[in-house]
């Protein structure tokens, strides 16, 4: 769980762990862009600005894609190719980065998604997995009826699809996800409190 307040760089420091993810060779990205279609596409439209800032005039190392669905498997293979071709130089292997909304039906778009790539790639690939908002729609809305909320019960099944993934979760009002069950697959092992910087004006 990332706790930072409003406004004050969240959307930076996600930027940043994408960026350092690839440093790490971890070259698939999965951001849960929130729960309405314009804040999604705020962010979209910002992280292909600045993560694509450096390959203005060149070929871009990053491949931003907003609602990927099957037929994007190509593109998206394509691009995760680079990372193991011995051919292509450092500076030109690409990066995948899949925005969806977090709803049932996007979240799941990306599942089918990604078990189609690590079916053809024949492996595993490390996945980090951002959710925007984490305390939006998330945590699972029906558990005093000991049901699955459509939300929650999608990332429950995105993360079972990705044996090899890392979970971030951005707030700034992180209630309901600190009083989660610690049984519960969105309950944080740990929690990081981002310092605004000295001209934060709340």
């Amino acid at each position: 769980l990332v706790l930072g307040q409003v406004q004050s760089g969240k959307t930076l420091s996600f930027t940043s762990v994408i960026a350092l993810a690839r440093d790490n060779n971890i070259a698939l990205t999965v951001l849960l862009g929130g729960t309405k279609r314009p804040l999604m596409q705020q962010t979209f439209e910002r992280l292909q600005k600045d993560l694509t800032l450096d390959s203005l005039g060149s070929s871009s190392k990053w491949l931003v894609k907003k609602d990927a669905k099957a037929p994007d498997k190509v593109e998206i293979y394509k691009a995760l190719g680079t990372q193991t071709d011995s051919y292509v130089p450092d500076e030109y292997k690409k990066s995948v980065v899949l925005v969806t909304m977090k709803n049932r039906a996007g979240i799941k778009k990306v599942e089918n998604l990604l078990r189609l790539i690590s079916k053809d790639l024949g492996k595993n690939l490390p996945v980090l997995i951002i959710d925007d908002e984490g305390d939006q729609a998330s945590p699972n809305t029906k558990h005093e009826s000991e049901e699955f909320s459509a939300t929650y019960a999608a990332i429950r099944d995105l993360r079972d699809s990705l044996p090899n993934h890392s979970f971030l979760s951005y707030t700034a009002t992180p209630e309901a996800n600190l009083l989660l069950e610690l049984d519960d697959i969105l309950s944080p092992d740990s929690v990081v409190v981002l310092t605004p910087g000295a001209e934060y004006v709340g």
